[in-house]
Protein backbone atom coordinates (compact mmCIF):
# COMPACT_ATOMS: atom_id res chain seq x y z
CA UNK A 1 0.00 0.00 0.00
CA UNK A 2 3.11 2.57 -0.93
CA UNK A 3 1.52 3.61 -3.62
CA UNK A 4 -2.52 4.08 -2.83
CA UNK A 5 -3.15 6.71 -5.54
CA UNK A 6 -1.37 4.67 -8.15
CA UNK A 7 -3.23 1.45 -7.30
CA UNK A 8 -6.46 3.73 -7.90
CA UNK A 9 -6.23 4.83 -10.90
CA UNK A 10 -5.27 1.44 -12.02
CA UNK A 11 -8.68 -0.35 -10.31
CA UNK A 12 -10.33 3.06 -12.59
CA UNK A 13 -8.43 1.72 -15.73
CA UNK A 14 -9.55 -1.79 -14.86
CA UNK A 15 -13.58 -0.94 -13.87
CA UNK A 16 -13.51 1.30 -17.01
CA UNK A 17 -12.13 -1.59 -19.38
CA UNK A 18 -14.50 -3.93 -17.93
CA UNK A 19 -17.54 -1.64 -18.59
CA UNK A 20 -16.71 -0.74 -21.87
CA UNK A 21 -16.20 -4.66 -22.69
CA UNK A 22 -19.78 -5.41 -21.30
CA UNK A 23 -22.77 -5.39 -23.87
CA UNK A 24 -25.77 -3.87 -22.54
CA UNK A 25 -28.77 -6.30 -21.90
CA UNK A 26 -31.08 -4.87 -19.95
CA UNK A 27 -31.42 -1.95 -17.32
CA UNK A 28 -32.32 -1.42 -13.95
CA UNK A 29 -35.31 0.49 -13.99
CA UNK A 30 -38.79 -0.63 -15.55
CA UNK A 31 -39.22 -0.42 -19.22
CA UNK A 32 -38.60 2.66 -20.98
CA UNK A 33 -42.77 2.51 -22.66
CA UNK A 34 -44.18 2.25 -19.36
CA UNK A 35 -45.00 4.79 -16.69
CA UNK A 36 -41.82 4.71 -13.86
CA UNK A 37 -42.95 4.75 -10.22
CA UNK A 38 -43.04 7.89 -8.45
CA UNK A 39 -41.45 6.07 -5.07
CA UNK A 40 -39.21 3.03 -4.86
CA UNK A 41 -37.77 2.32 -1.62
CA UNK A 42 -35.28 -0.97 -0.62
CA UNK A 43 -32.36 -1.45 2.04
CA UNK A 44 -30.11 -3.94 3.34
CA UNK A 45 -28.74 -4.90 6.70
CA UNK A 46 -26.11 -7.09 7.43
CA UNK A 47 -24.84 -8.39 10.74
CA UNK A 48 -20.64 -8.85 10.54
CA UNK A 49 -18.08 -11.65 12.19
CA UNK A 50 -15.01 -9.67 11.10
CA UNK A 51 -11.10 -10.49 11.68
CA UNK A 52 -9.13 -6.86 12.07
CA UNK A 53 -5.47 -5.99 11.67
CA UNK A 54 -3.78 -2.66 11.98
CA UNK A 55 -4.79 -0.36 14.55
CA UNK A 56 -8.21 -2.00 15.30
CA UNK A 57 -7.49 -5.86 16.27
CA UNK A 58 -9.08 -9.32 16.68
CA UNK A 59 -12.28 -10.69 16.31
CA UNK A 60 -15.08 -8.60 16.46
CA UNK A 61 -18.87 -7.54 15.58
CA UNK A 62 -20.14 -5.56 12.74
CA UNK A 63 -23.26 -4.07 11.86
CA UNK A 64 -23.86 -2.04 8.76
CA UNK A 65 -27.02 -0.81 7.66
CA UNK A 66 -28.19 0.79 3.69
CA UNK A 67 -31.51 2.54 3.26
CA UNK A 68 -32.09 4.10 -0.03
CA UNK A 69 -35.30 6.24 -1.01
CA UNK A 70 -35.69 6.91 -4.70
CA UNK A 71 -38.26 9.46 -5.44
CA UNK A 72 -38.83 10.08 -9.56
CA UNK A 73 -35.25 9.93 -10.55
CA UNK A 74 -33.52 11.93 -7.14
CA UNK A 75 -32.20 9.37 -4.62
CA UNK A 76 -31.73 9.50 -0.79
CA UNK A 77 -29.51 7.26 0.79
CA UNK A 78 -28.45 6.90 4.83
CA UNK A 79 -25.68 4.47 5.54
CA UNK A 80 -24.66 3.95 9.34
CA UNK A 81 -22.28 1.04 10.07
CA UNK A 82 -20.59 0.08 13.62
CA UNK A 83 -17.33 -2.57 14.43
CA UNK A 84 -17.15 -3.07 17.82
CA UNK A 85 -14.77 -5.28 20.45
CA UNK A 86 -13.93 -5.00 23.62
CA UNK A 87 -11.81 -7.94 26.29
CA UNK A 88 -11.08 -7.41 29.62
CA UNK A 89 -12.77 -3.81 29.54
CA UNK A 90 -10.59 -3.00 27.00
CA UNK A 91 -12.20 -1.65 23.68
CA UNK A 92 -9.84 -4.05 20.82
CA UNK A 93 -12.11 -2.19 18.25
CA UNK A 94 -14.37 1.07 17.74
CA UNK A 95 -15.13 2.44 14.58
CA UNK A 96 -18.55 3.94 13.74
CA UNK A 97 -19.64 5.76 10.45
CA UNK A 98 -23.04 7.39 8.78
CA UNK A 99 -23.30 9.34 6.22
CA UNK A 100 -26.30 10.99 4.75
CA UNK A 101 -26.63 11.30 0.37
CA UNK A 102 -29.00 13.29 -2.09
CA UNK A 103 -28.47 12.48 -5.70
CA UNK A 104 -30.37 14.99 -8.10
CA UNK A 105 -30.59 13.55 -12.04
CA UNK A 106 -29.84 15.95 -14.11
CA UNK A 107 -29.74 13.61 -17.14
CA UNK A 108 -29.39 10.04 -18.05
CA UNK A 109 -26.12 9.70 -16.45
CA UNK A 110 -25.33 13.26 -14.93
CA UNK A 111 -26.47 14.26 -10.92
CA UNK A 112 -25.64 16.89 -8.93
CA UNK A 113 -25.04 15.38 -5.03
CA UNK A 114 -24.90 16.70 -1.39
CA UNK A 115 -23.25 14.73 1.15
CA UNK A 116 -23.30 14.91 5.31
CA UNK A 117 -20.85 12.64 6.93
CA UNK A 118 -19.61 11.68 10.26
CA UNK A 119 -17.31 8.82 11.51
CA UNK A 120 -15.37 7.78 15.02
CA UNK A 121 -12.49 5.80 14.84
CA UNK A 122 -10.93 5.88 18.57
CA UNK A 123 -8.09 2.89 17.77
CA UNK A 124 -6.95 5.21 14.71
CA UNK A 125 -6.71 8.35 17.20
CA UNK A 126 -10.00 10.44 15.33
CA UNK A 127 -12.68 10.65 18.07
CA UNK A 128 -14.60 12.34 15.53
CA UNK A 129 -14.42 13.49 11.71
CA UNK A 130 -17.46 14.98 10.04
CA UNK A 131 -17.64 16.74 7.02
CA UNK A 132 -20.48 18.83 4.55
CA UNK A 133 -20.07 18.35 1.00
CA UNK A 134 -21.52 19.29 -2.53
CA UNK A 135 -20.37 18.67 -6.26
CA UNK A 136 -21.89 15.98 -9.29
CA UNK A 137 -20.90 12.44 -10.59
CA UNK A 138 -21.91 10.15 -13.97
CA UNK A 139 -23.74 6.78 -14.21
CA UNK A 140 -21.08 5.55 -16.85
CA UNK A 141 -22.72 2.26 -17.19
CA UNK A 142 -26.08 0.80 -16.43
CA UNK A 143 -27.49 -2.38 -17.64
CA UNK A 144 -28.80 -4.83 -16.24
CA UNK A 145 -25.82 -6.66 -15.11
CA UNK A 146 -22.95 -3.94 -14.74
CA UNK A 147 -23.39 -0.51 -13.00
CA UNK A 148 -20.46 1.90 -12.78
CA UNK A 149 -20.16 5.36 -10.92
CA UNK A 150 -17.69 8.10 -9.94
CA UNK A 151 -18.30 11.50 -8.15
CA UNK A 152 -16.42 14.62 -7.17
CA UNK A 153 -17.25 16.35 -3.97
CA UNK A 154 -15.68 19.59 -2.08
CA UNK A 155 -17.22 20.88 1.28
CA UNK A 156 -15.74 21.43 4.91
CA UNK A 157 -14.60 18.83 7.05
CA UNK A 158 -13.56 19.11 10.82
CA UNK A 159 -11.14 16.34 12.45
CA UNK A 160 -10.59 16.29 16.18
CA UNK A 161 -7.50 13.39 16.59
CA UNK A 162 -5.62 12.64 19.28
CA UNK A 163 -2.93 14.83 18.30
CA UNK A 164 -4.00 17.80 16.75
CA UNK A 165 -6.89 19.01 18.94
CA UNK A 166 -7.60 18.54 22.85
CA UNK A 167 -11.28 18.83 23.26
CA UNK A 168 -10.51 18.57 26.95
CA UNK A 169 -8.34 22.03 26.91
CA UNK A 170 -10.13 24.64 29.08
CA UNK A 171 -8.76 27.16 26.95
CA UNK A 172 -10.48 28.73 23.64
CA UNK A 173 -14.19 28.22 22.96
CA UNK A 174 -15.29 25.37 21.24
CA UNK A 175 -16.03 27.69 17.58
CA UNK A 176 -12.43 28.48 17.98
CA UNK A 177 -11.37 24.99 18.57
CA UNK A 178 -13.71 23.73 15.63
CA UNK A 179 -12.05 26.04 12.96
CA UNK A 180 -8.27 24.95 14.08
CA UNK A 181 -9.19 21.52 13.33
CA UNK A 182 -11.43 22.72 10.04
CA UNK A 183 -10.04 22.31 6.21
CA UNK A 184 -11.81 22.26 2.83
CA UNK A 185 -11.69 18.74 1.54
CA UNK A 186 -12.58 16.72 -1.79
CA UNK A 187 -14.42 13.21 -1.92
CA UNK A 188 -13.76 11.35 -4.72
CA UNK A 189 -15.77 8.08 -4.94
CA UNK A 190 -15.78 5.33 -7.56
CA UNK A 191 -18.00 2.03 -7.57
CA UNK A 192 -18.53 -1.04 -9.61
CA UNK A 193 -21.09 -3.15 -9.49
CA UNK A 194 -21.13 -6.73 -11.21
CA UNK A 195 -23.93 -9.39 -11.39
CA UNK A 196 -22.99 -12.81 -11.20
CA UNK A 197 -25.90 -14.58 -11.79
CA UNK A 198 -29.69 -13.55 -10.81
CA UNK A 199 -28.92 -13.74 -7.31
CA UNK A 200 -24.62 -12.83 -7.08
CA UNK A 201 -23.02 -9.95 -7.44
CA UNK A 202 -19.38 -8.44 -6.61
CA UNK A 203 -18.91 -4.75 -5.57
CA UNK A 204 -15.67 -2.68 -5.52
CA UNK A 205 -16.22 0.69 -4.43
CA UNK A 206 -12.85 3.19 -3.81
CA UNK A 207 -13.36 6.58 -1.60
CA UNK A 208 -10.51 8.96 -1.39
CA UNK A 209 -10.53 11.89 0.76
CA UNK A 210 -8.18 14.77 0.06
CA UNK A 211 -7.74 17.61 2.35
CA UNK A 212 -6.85 20.25 0.50
CA UNK A 213 -4.60 22.47 2.79
CA UNK A 214 -2.37 19.34 3.17
CA UNK A 215 -2.60 17.52 -0.23
CA UNK A 216 -0.51 14.79 1.77
CA UNK A 217 -3.13 14.30 4.29
CA UNK A 218 -5.17 11.97 1.72
CA UNK A 219 -7.32 8.47 3.00
CA UNK A 220 -8.13 5.92 0.42
CA UNK A 221 -10.72 3.44 1.96
CA UNK A 222 -11.77 0.28 -0.60
CA UNK A 223 -14.03 -2.08 -0.17
CA UNK A 224 -14.83 -5.40 -2.31
CA UNK A 225 -17.38 -8.22 -1.63
CA UNK A 226 -19.00 -10.56 -2.96
CA UNK A 227 -22.62 -11.44 -1.91
CA UNK A 228 -25.53 -14.32 -2.90
CA UNK A 229 -28.98 -14.65 -2.11
CA UNK A 230 -30.03 -17.72 -0.15
CA UNK A 231 -33.51 -16.44 -0.72
CA UNK A 232 -36.07 -13.35 -1.19
CA UNK A 233 -34.60 -11.65 1.89
CA UNK A 234 -31.53 -13.10 3.09
CA UNK A 235 -28.39 -13.73 2.20
CA UNK A 236 -24.70 -14.41 2.71
CA UNK A 237 -21.64 -11.43 2.00
CA UNK A 238 -17.67 -11.79 1.98
CA UNK A 239 -16.06 -8.54 2.54
CA UNK A 240 -12.81 -7.22 2.36
CA UNK A 241 -12.27 -3.46 3.52
CA UNK A 242 -8.57 -1.66 3.81
CA UNK A 243 -8.59 1.36 5.04
CA UNK A 244 -5.24 3.47 4.45
CA UNK A 245 -4.30 7.25 5.88
CA UNK A 246 -0.97 8.45 4.08
CA UNK A 247 -0.36 11.04 7.46
CA UNK A 248 -1.66 8.46 10.63
CA UNK A 249 -1.74 10.25 13.68
CA UNK A 250 1.64 10.05 14.95
CA UNK A 251 2.01 6.50 17.15
CA UNK A 252 -1.10 4.70 14.87
CA UNK A 253 -0.20 2.92 12.28
CA UNK A 254 -1.70 4.09 8.15
CA UNK A 255 -3.72 1.03 7.59
CA UNK A 256 -6.33 -1.10 8.92
CA UNK A 257 -7.62 -4.17 7.24
CA UNK A 258 -10.91 -5.69 7.58
CA UNK A 259 -12.10 -9.37 6.63
CA UNK A 260 -16.05 -9.53 7.27
CA UNK A 261 -18.37 -12.72 7.12
CA UNK A 262 -22.27 -11.36 6.64
CA UNK A 263 -25.68 -12.65 7.06
CA UNK A 264 -27.84 -9.71 5.23
CA UNK A 265 -31.41 -9.12 5.10
CA UNK A 266 -32.66 -7.16 1.92
CA UNK A 267 -35.82 -5.52 1.67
Amino acid sequence: MKHPLILLVILTLAGAGLALGQSPEKTDGPAQDGPSPSFIYHSSTSFSFLLASGNNSALSFGFDTDQNFLMKGDSLNLKGSLIYAQANGFKQNEIYYTHLKYNHRLSQGAYLLGLARFERDVRAGYPSRYSFSAGGGWTWVKTGRLNVFSDLAVGWSSENSSAKVNLGDGSGSALEKTLTSSFVSTIMTGRLTFNLSSNSQVVHQDVLYVNMRDFGGYRLNSLSSLSASISRYFGLKMSVQVNYENKPVPGYKNTDIFLLSSLVIAI
